[in-house]
């Protein structure tokens, strides 16, 4: 290990060491824990890329991470990046050197995850990667580690949020939209599905859309800016939770009252709902992401072979309004642990009456990117052709019959 190494090694220890918890070793299921693991320092942990701990989002996808971790008899080993994509990249490497052979990863932006699966691909560690995704990218076009992509229905909350607020202000009247990252694949597929209701509603005027960087203090300065160009609207489509508390304290300062809607589905948030202050939000339930993709990542690592269909998938959220929020909050706040039994989401661990415990469909990349222009020279891999259909129906249908736990589903 060269001088350079060292130094960087150090320093991403220093960044993780607050953080770990040393809950145990590996559960010995399926393939022995030695071909699983290796023999490094941190082989019998499972690595957590992600963001920060400054958003609320990230709290609760960090709090799944580690439950689901800890439930399979690993250890918890989260990194954060803080937004610095080559950091992320310099984070993985120095633990893949140390042993780590199971990575559950969230990039800031689609950039850094081709090196990354690559890097994975090369060093047989196993990958499952979310949210984020170069167009057209695909895990069999990187190889067997990197074995499943998911994704938020990030098209389907916006259209559906954007149905939501237009109804609240009688499928008429003017709309201020703010938006999240510019080039994020989240923020892309949103704003999609907000245009796609905007066309089947004409009484609406969307009078402005501007980017909110996914934050409350750059969406407010945006909705101040939006006050004074626009001083008549009658609704804000908030791309995030954040940007939707961003645009209600401008309003509220201003004494404007209007309807305001958000997507994520934090703590924060449900607060405002209660008071009437954020009309609605759409919930993705970041902690049972973190602990279904990391339970993707063991059970890939234990000789769970995901087919062609399976390696690309997606999962429904929640709307939550105020006739709902009190039992979404003290389902995701009212314990000290999430709502989920993680063990039965293994498809290693559970066979035969696995469940996902939320609505998970696969997502043909043909579909998924068909707005997207392709690379130069691009072809999709060859198990996408001939049999795929089928393949994606039956995983459709299996998804469909092993959703049986409804926590996520209000009751009535």
């Amino acid at each position: 290990m060269n001088i350079k190494r060292i130094f960087l090694f150090a320093g991403v220890l220093c960044i993780i060491t607050p953080l770990v918890l040393f809950a145990g070793g590996t559960k010995k299921t399926g393939k022995k824990a030695e071909e699983v693991t290796g023999k490094g320092e941190y082989a019998n942990k499972i690595l957590h890329p992600y963001t920060t701990l400054e958003n609320e989002y990230f709290k609760m996808w960090g709090q799944g991470a580690k439950e689901a971790t800890e439930a399979l008899g690993y250890e918890d080993l989260p990194v954060l990046n803080e937004g610095d994509t080559d950091k992320q990249v310099s984070q993985i490497e120095t633990m893949v050197s140390a042993g780590v052979k199971i990575i559950d990863n969230v990039s800031p932006d689609s950039s850094n995850i081709a090196s990354i699966a690559k890097l994975c691909q090369k060093n047989q560690v196993y990958l499952v990667n979310n949210h984020e995704d170069p167009d057209w990218l695909t895990p069999p076009a990187i190889g067997d580690y990197f074995a499943v992509q998911t994704f938020a229905d990030n098209y389907g909350y916006g259209y559906q949020m954007a149905k939501l607020l237009f109804d609240k202000i009688g499928g008429k009247g003017k709309v201020l939209h703010i938006s999240g990252w510019p080039g994020n694949l989240p923020d892309k597929f949103r704003t999609m599905g907000l245009k796609k209701a905007l066309k089947e509603y004409p009484g609406i005027e969307l009078l402005a859309s501007q980017p909110g960087k996914w934050n409350r203090v750059d969406a407010r300065k945006v909705m101040e800016d939006f006050i004074v160009a626009y001083p008549e609207f009658d609704a804000v489509f908030g791309q995030n939770d954040d940007v939707a508390i961003g645009a209600m304290t401008a309003c509220e300062e201003a004494g404007i009252h209007v309807p305001i809607t958000g997507i994520d589905g934090n703590k924060e948030t449900m607060e405002y709902i209660k008071e009437g202050r954020i009309y609605a939000v759409m919930s993705q339930h970041p902690g049972w992401h973190s602990g279904w993709s990391t339970v993707m990542a063991y059970d890939a690592a234990h000789g769970w072979k995901p087919s062609i269909a399976e390696r690309i998938l997606q999962f429904d959220g929640t709307i939550i309004t105020k006739d709902n929020v009190d039992w979404y909050y003290n389902l995701m706040w009212g314990k000290d642990k999430l709502p989920f039994d993680w063990k039965k989401m293994s498809r290693v661990l559970h066979p035969d009456d696995w469940d996902v415990q939320n609505r998970v469909k696969p997502l043909d990349p043909r579909d998924f990117f068909a707005d997207m222009p392709k690379p130069e020279g691009f072809t999709l891999p060859k198990g996408y052709g001939e049999g795929y259909k089928e393949d994606y129906d039956r995983v459709k249908k299996m998804y469909e019959e092993h959703y049986k736990s409804k926590a996520l589903q209000p009751s009535s």
